[in-house]
């Protein structure tokens, strides 16, 4: 790399346009562009300098170029991502088209019907626009759905391992497993296959091919569900709506994506693809419907984790055909109302009242004939209530302007609102905050390295040399961490001891108990009694802390054998270094404990089955005569200790390994092999 082309180029307000136009506070954003510019021109000072040499360095290029690199991408966005995603039925397209103005999006009758992601961007013409699966991405596909669709373990080669089964249904069947969509998926998979060997190599290149300028009404023939264009669309990744539209804004890309929980395993995959793509979801529900389901919540969970479970501005669920539902559904003190229902759904979700949405078409066909304004008599028709008392008695408070909005126009412009404005206003700040935390970290990195340039320049060759054995032993620390962990017995013998000691005290405790001759409900008030013993002396053990110590202490009995070097301003060793942040780790273990749910012994699953509501794995319930002939029971209490002490042990190794990456990198600052051209650092 050339020093000139290392630095990046200065910006102006006008190159940042998204966070321009969407701050909040116009003046603190071209404040943030000049703060990154003054960043800019310290590297440029720096190159002039008598430090130029660091720019020859990797790992300053990577670790302080690249972070101000990061900053100038973050800052010259110009597009958002808003994804609708429709549980089947859900009416989703309809609602798009009605935020649109116009029908873009083909609307379904029974089934899902979009099949292929579609990016819909404002043109000054109506076209459409192509891209197909890399080689990569197609083999990423076809896994996964051999993986859930047939519930493949491993896949293995295509006309040896699948291609001979695609036709005996029964194959993929396994004992007590239900596969409601295998028909369909084996349909497509077949049609998929076919696809591929047909055209797989012409048309799956990397970078992908990309076809445009298509005639526009030629959209559905390749993103819908049998759509007539032929195998070929099976291959496609995604389509682009180039769309005329007076609506839409010029920097959103609005992402109609396949339905979910459809006849297709293939709709969710590709929906969960792009999930992590999305700067706002908004998820379509069919009010009329079974919502409170395994499905709906799955997908749910989905788009909050995409936004680390941060949804305001960002995540909404609409409740469409609210027109639909009877006058029962809205029956004050009725136990299942439908407020009671979204009640219900928002608790299990943890999704706040503020992100819900309702929508109705006849409504909206009302304010359309109205001026876009729906005549309120009508529109309380349309939902069951009168023009006296136009919302529900049973609407709770959190819910009423939401309800409001519905009224007024079906709550499309409400919607127009969330998806043009909210959204990106939430995106503005997002990227202001992200942009501050790492200009902070790219003044913090630069003064580190240019304390080590100083350091390094002062050291003597057997110094720089100590060094570099510290930094190759603790590179060594990581990668046994990661592939020969077990030879860290420290931790795991801690745990190993509180089993032996305290566990088969309970064990045999139980067994010269009498249990043969027992009732259930005494078997079961046992067995509840030392769970819950077990679950108290576990907790016990950890907070003692003594598992954290050993852990810790291993790696520092190695760390101690090293040559003693000392860097940075508190000329640390690597000995001193790894006691202090041992310090520093000691409280975030005790915080950790105090909050972590995989830490707990009883989990919901074994409470049921100590309350007697789930049978034994296997289908053995609590019996006299069976408790210690299968020793069921016992082998359950076992496997939830194990599940336990593997879970502590792998958090406890990953932070371990995250320590050694600090230390290594702080050591790497001093290590001379990282000039331009050398092979680098080894691989964290």
């Amino acid at each position: 790399m050339a020093m000139s082309s290392a630095i990046p180029a200065p910006l102006t307000p006008a190159e940042c346009p998204l966070l321009v136009k969407y701050a909040q506070d116009p003046n603190a954003a071209a404040e943030l562009v000049q703060r990154y510019n003054q960043s800019v021109e310290r590297l440029q000072n720096l190159q002039r300098g008598e430090y130029a040499a660091l720019l020859a360095r990797e790992d300053f290029v990577q670790e302080v170029v690249g972070l101000l690199e990061d900053i100038r991408q973050r800052l010259t966005r110009t597009k958002y991502v808003v994804g609708c995603i429709g549980i089947t039925q859900a009416g989703k397209s309809t609602v798009v088209n009605s935020v649109l103005g116009d029908e873009i999006c083909k609307p379904g009758a029974m089934d899902a019907c979009s099949s292929l992601p579609s990016r819909i961007v404002k043109a000054d013409h109506f076209a459409l626009d192509l891209e197909y699966l890399t080689p990569k991405q197609f083999e990423q596909r076809l896994h996964r759905l051999c993986q859930e669709a047939l519930g493949l373990s491993t896949v293995g080669d295509l006309d040896k391992d699948i291609v001979p089964y695609l036709d005996k249904a029964e194959y993929f069947r396994k004992e007590g497993v239900e596969r409601p969509r295998l028909q369909d998926d084996l349909k497509y998979l077949k049609g998929l296959i076919e696809a591929y060997k047909r055209r797989g190599k012409q048309v799956l290149t990397d970078p992908p091919r990309r076809e445009s300028n298509l005639p526009y009404e030629q959209r559905y023939a390749y993103t819908t569900h049998g759509g007539g264009c032929g195998q070929d669309a099976l291959l496609l990744r995604e389509a682009r709506f180039r769309v005329k539209n007076s609506y839409i804004p010029d920097d959103l890309e609005l992402c109609d994506l396949p339905g979910l929980d459809s006849k297709r395993t293939i709709d969710d995959i590709v929906t969960w693809e792009y999930l992590s793509q999305l700067d706002g979801a908004f998820l379509f529900v069919n009010a009329a419907s079974n919502f409170l389901t395994e499905g709906m919540l799955k997908a749910l969970c989905q788009v909050m984790q995409v936004f680390d479970h941060k949804l305001t501005d960002r995540a909404w669920v609409i409740f469409n055909k609210m027109d639909t539902l009877t006058p029962d559904s809205f029956r004050d003190g009725a136990n299942e109302n439908i407020f009671h229902t979204i009640e219900r759904f928002l608790e299990r979700s943890q999704l706040p009242a503020s992100q819900v949405c309702f929508t109705a078409k006849r409504i909206w066909e009302n304010a359309l004939r109205n001026k876009g304004r729906a005549n309120l008599e009508q529109a309380c028709d349309f939902v069951g209530q009168t023009p006296e008392r136009p919302i529900p008695a049973c609407c709770p408070e959190n819910m009423r302007s939401a309800w409001e909005e519905l009224l007024k126009d079906g709550g499309i412009s409400y919607l127009r609102r969330l998806i043009f404005e909210h959204v990106a206003r939430s995106v503005a700040a997002e990227v202001r905050q992200d942009v501050e935390r790492k200009l902070k970290r790219f003044h913090e990195k630069l003064e580190q390295h240019l304390q080590a340039e100083e350091l390094r320049r002062r050291l003597d060759p057997e110094a720089l040399r100590n060094i570099q054995t510290c930094y190759s032993e603790v590179i060594r620390l990581q990668r046994d961490l990661l592939l020969r962990w077990r030879n860290y017995t420290a931790a795991r013998s801690v745990l190993d001891t509180f089993r032996e000691q305290q566990l088969k005290n309970i064990i045999d405790s139980l067994e010269r108990e009498n249990l043969e001759y027992s009732s259930q409900d005494e078997i079961a008030r046992l067995v509840d009694t030392n769970a819950r013993l077990i679950e108290r002396l576990l907790k016990q053990c950890l907070h003692t802390g003594l598992v954290f110590q050993r852990a810790y202490e291993e790696i520092r009995t190695q760390l101690e054998k090293l040559p003693t070097v000392r860097w940075g301003n508190s000329q640390e060793t690597c000995e001193s270094w790894w006691q202090r942040i041992s310090d520093e780790d000691r409280a975030h273990y005790a915080e950790w404990l105090g909050n972590g749910q995989d830490l707990r012994f009883i989990t919901s699953e074994l409470e049921s089955w100590l309350q007697g509501r789930l049978d034994l794995p296997g289908g053995a319930g609590l019996t006299s005569s069976g408790f210690l002939r299968d020793r069921q029971s016992l082998r359950l209490l076992q496997e939830r200790l194990d599940s336990v002490f593997d879970y502590l042990d792998q958090k406890i190794r990953s932070r371990l390994r995250y320590r050694l990456r600090q230390l290594s990198g702080e050591l790497s600052l001093l290590v001379d092999e990282h000039k331009s051209g050398s092979d680098g650092p080894p691989a964290k």
